[in-house]
């Protein structure tokens, strides 16, 4: 058994070395090796992320964002849309004794971490827009045509990415440990009703701006 941790350590500390290196040769060189290492010795994802969760046992967390009387449904779609891309699970929870939603980061703590300051950073740019919006009064079908552009380009920007770095396709997965214990909390799922976008204008802008912003990390698995 000492001598399986020894190799999924060494496992571990490639794919890190990978992850601080994504786009030099170093790192892709210390991934390869890292999937030659798991087929020789008949090793997986799982195996690696089950180590993780015994060395850190407390390593799971969630990270509740503010509490709203009513969500709106484009926080919901962008909390959603973060957690799947950075290794989490998004919960939304409705405490009816108080009336109040919150929207939830459940996963690795640094996965979490990262998740909740890109999101909190995108809704700080979002308000400054909308303010933008509500001052011109521009309107309700303006504002929502504006949010479903930006966040179809925030979702595009994570495409692209993915399909640059394909190669790190098995580290942009939820860890098999978050997975089991999000599945075991027997959580209902829930749907949101996103409008129609009426306003081409607003939309055009929206997506325009989001793929400018400066609100994401330079690369997916830059994790500095």
């Amino acid at each position: 058994m000492e001598e399986l941790d020894k190799i999924i350590a060494k496992i571990q500390k490639l794919m890190k070395l990978a992850q601080d290196n994504p786009n030099d040769e170093e790192g892709q060189t210390a991934l390869m090796l890292a999937q030659k290492m798991l087929l020789k010795h008949n090793l997986s994802m799982q195996d690696i992320d089950r180590k993780d969760r015994r060395q850190t046992d407390a390593n799971i967390v969630e990270t509740e964002s503010e509490y709203l009387v009513r969500m709106p449904w484009w926080k919901s779609e962008l909390h959603v849309m973060l957690a799947k891309n950075f290794r989490c699970k998004s919960i939304r929870r409705r405490y009816y004794n108080r009336k109040e939603t919150t929207m939830i980061f459940f996963g690795y703590k640094d996965d979490v971490r990262i998740a909740t300051e890109v999101y909190e950073a995108t809704l700080m740019y979002l308000e400054y827009r909308l303010g933008r919006i509500r001052k011109e009064h521009l309107g309700v079908v303006y504002r929502n045509s504006y949010l479903q552009g930006f966040l179809h380009g925030i979702d595009e920007r994570f495409r692209q990415q993915k399909r640059e770095l394909r190669k790190f396709e098995l580290m942009l997965q939820v860890p098999a440990e978050v997975d089991r214990a999000f599945k075991e909390m027997k959580l209902g799922s829930y749907n949101t009703t996103n409008p129609k976008v009426l306003n081409e204008e607003a939309y055009l802008i929206g997506y325009e701006h989001a793929k400018k912003s400066k609100l994401m990390p330079k690369e997916i698995l830059n994790r500095g």
